[in-house]
C-alpha cells in the first residue's frame, strides 16, 4: 500500500497550491488597488484593505515548497542535486518573458511617458533591473511606477544566488 508521502511525490501537478497562488495574487492585486489610488479615509478605517503583503508572503513560501520538492525529487531520482541544472531551468523559463518586460518599459519610458521624473529616473535603476540587483539600489526618493514590480524577482534570484 502506498503511503501518502510516497502518493505525495509522485504527483507531477499540486492543484491546491495554484489556488493559494490565486488568493495570493488577489491579494496583492487588492493591495495595490487601494495603496496606488489617491488616499481614501476607508483605508486607515478599515486594515484589511492593507493586508495584501501577506499575499506576497504565501506566494513566497509556495515557491519555497515547490522549489524544495522538486529538489528533492532530483536527489531520490538521481542521487544528487544539480544547482547548475536548477539554475538553467528556471533561467530558461523565467528570464526571457522578465528581460521582455523592462524592453518594453524602455519603449514606454520612451514612446509615453517622455519628459516625466518617472522616465528620467528609470535608465538610472536599468542596470539594477538587469541584475536582479534592484532591492539593492533603490532609492526613498525614487518616483516609482515602472517596474517597481522588479523587487519580487530580485528578491527570489538573490535568495537563489545566496
Amino acid at each position: 500500500m502506498e503511503s501518502s508521502y510516497e502518493k505525495f511525490r509522485s504527483l507531477r501537478f499540486l492543484g491546491s497550491l495554484d489556488g493559494l497562488r490565486a488568493l495570493s495574487i488577489v491579494a496583492v492585486i487588492w493591495l495595490h488597488s487601494w495603496w496606488e489610488t489617491p488616499y481614501y479615509p476607508q483605508v486607515e478605517a478599515m486594515p484589511v484593505l492593507r493586508q495584501g503583503f501577506d499575499g506576497v508572503q504565501v506566494f513566497f513560501g509556495v515557491s519555497g515548497f515547490l522549489i524544495t520538492t522538486l529538489r528533492l525529487r532530483e536527489m531520490d531520482r538521481y542521487g544528487r542535486i544539480s544547482l547548475r541544472d536548477f539554475s538553467l531551468r528556471r533561467a530558461l523559463r523565467i528570464w526571457p518573458l522578465y528581460y521582455a518586460v523592462p524592453a518594453l518599459y524602455v519603449v514606454n519610458a520612451l514612446a509615453v511617458e517622455r519628459g516625466t521624473v518617472r522616465a528620467a529616473s528609470f535608465p538610472h535603476y536599468l542596470p539594477s533591473f538587469a541584475t536582479f540587483t534592484y532591492t539593492w539600489f533603490i532609492s526613498a526618493n525614487w518616483p516609482g511606477g515602472m517596474f517597481n514590480l522588479a523587487w519580487t524577482r530580485s528578491t527570489e534570484e538573490q535568495f537563489y544566488f545566496f
